[in-house]
């Protein structure tokens, strides 16, 4: 999938990995620090979403940061065992890289 949104790819960078900004579009609360081997742990509530029937707890890994241009990490539900693990990318760039 690819999404094109007008801002320079710091600032979108900011609202896909400093916490605070992540939570006011995304889980409920966020543990993600972009720095490769750091945790990733999310919370959504069923609260918070019509569609979600439980609360969700999936965690993970930053497996590949490259400022400003990729950050991509794993997650999965732990207390689910079939539950697959999950593998994020976000690739950011201008249309000219593209």
């Amino acid at each position: 999938m690819v999404i094109l949104i007008d801002a320079a790819p710091e600032v979108v960078l900011k609202v896909i990995t400093d916490n605070d900004e992540l939570t006011k579009w995304f889980p409920g609360n966020a543990i993600l620090e972009p720095k490769v081997g750091d945790q990733v742990k999310f919370s959504f509530y069923k609260e918070n979403s019509e569609r979600r029937k439980r609360d969700f707890f999936p965690e993970g890994e930053v497996g590949e940061y490259i400022p400003n241009k990729k950050i991509a990490y794993t997650w999965r539900q732990s207390d689910i065992p079939d539950f697959p693990r999950t593998v994020v990318t976000w690739e950011l760039g201008t249309r000219r890289d593209r």
